[in-house]
């Protein structure tokens, strides 16, 4: 996550590396949303440099909202567990 804050002459091969972490899980939560898509038949994501610097704030906008979303989840989740045990005692 912190490489995708960097200044833009540091992002030389950043396009490779989310490439790669995309097409490695591509069922984990945090890699949903994404502004990349798989356009080539072997149904992995290529992504371009220029894709990427163009996209990069809108796929930080994105992990921020979905890492927002888990920890209401979480929250909710908690919260009902400390009702149930409240029930039970």
């Amino acid at each position: 996550m912190t490489a995708l804050v960097e200044v833009d002459s540091m992002l030389s091969f950043q396009h490779h590396l989310t490439s790669a972490l995309i097409n490695t899980d591509v069922s984990h939560p945090l890699l949903f949303n994404l502004p990349f898509w798989s356009q080539r038949r072997d149904g992995e994501v290529h992504i371009s440099e220029a894709d990427f610097s163009e996209r990069r704030l809108s796929l930080i906008d994105g992990k921020l909202s979905r890492l927002f979303k888990g920890l209401i989840d979480l929250q909710a989740y908690f919260t009902s567990c400390a009702v149930q045990h409240a029930k039970i005692d």
